[in-house]
């Protein structure tokens, strides 16, 4: 599972990009109710609440994934859950704190001081 930027968007799907790889969502591996929307001056696949359209950022899943001498290309699907356009929220300042409302505060605060974690452990 990848997070991307949408690059391009036509009636046959979705181009993205994940640093060096580029990566075509087709319309077979996309929701159902998404359809292409080309009556703006960039195409925009939509399911009437949702949009995907150029420099979106999207969380897809790789299915397959070929590569050269100078390029990375692959193949992915976002029709499944936890998949699809990626939200970004204001946090209002909270910082992390905001990203783990079922810890309660006291817990966030243990959790990131725990002398038991290894200097090797990933950090929130």
């Amino acid at each position: 599972v990848l997070d991307a930027v949408i690059t391009d968007v036509n009636k046959l799907g979705l181009f993205a990009q994940c640093g060096p790889l580029k990566v075509f969502v087709s319309r077979a591996s996309l929701p159902p109710s998404f359809v292409y929307q080309d009556d703006s001056a960039v195409g925009c696949m939509t399911d009437g609440e949702v949009e995907l359209r150029v420099d979106s950022d999207i969380r897809l899943r790789l299915l397959g994934v070929r590569y050269d001498s100078m390029n990375l290309f692959a193949i992915a699907t976002i029709n499944e859950s936890y998949l699809g356009p990626i939200h970004h929220s204001n946090l209002g300042g909270q910082g992390n704190a905001a990203l783990f409302g079922s810890l309660g505060s006291s817990d966030f605060a243990a959790s990131q001081s725990s002398p038991l974690q290894s200097p090797h452990s990933p950090t929130l």
